[in-house]
């Protein structure tokens, strides 16, 4: 017999957090890639907080009306224009927290 179950260690409300594929970790700091408004990316360093496996809370570095680049970061270069494509995350609490 077994069961499962999920633990829920830490939570914060309004927490500013970004999914974990647009952070390059070193402990408690990390990189962003940022899209400016005029279309170019910018590298932003983060302070990091909460990882719930998913995403990642972002404690300074990052306004959350910017837009982060996700997934292959090495595809892009700082100086680079990009046209950026949108994409909604669900804003249900996740498992784990934040």
């Amino acid at each position: 017999m077994y069961a499962e179950t999920t633990l829920g260690l830490q939570q914060k409300d309004n927490a500013l957090t970004v999914a974990i594929e647009a952070v390059k970790r070193n402990g408690s700091n990390g990189t962003a890639l940022v899209v400016n408004s005029s279309g170019v990316v910018e590298p932003r360093s983060l302070t990091l907080g909460i990882d719930s496996g998913q995403r990642i809370e972002v404690l300074s570095g990052l306004k959350d009306s910017e837009q982060v680049i996700i997934g292959n970061l090495n595809g892009f270069q700082p100086g680079q224009h990009v046209r950026p494509k949108v994409v909604v995350q669900n804003e249900a609490p996740t498992e784990g927290g934040l």
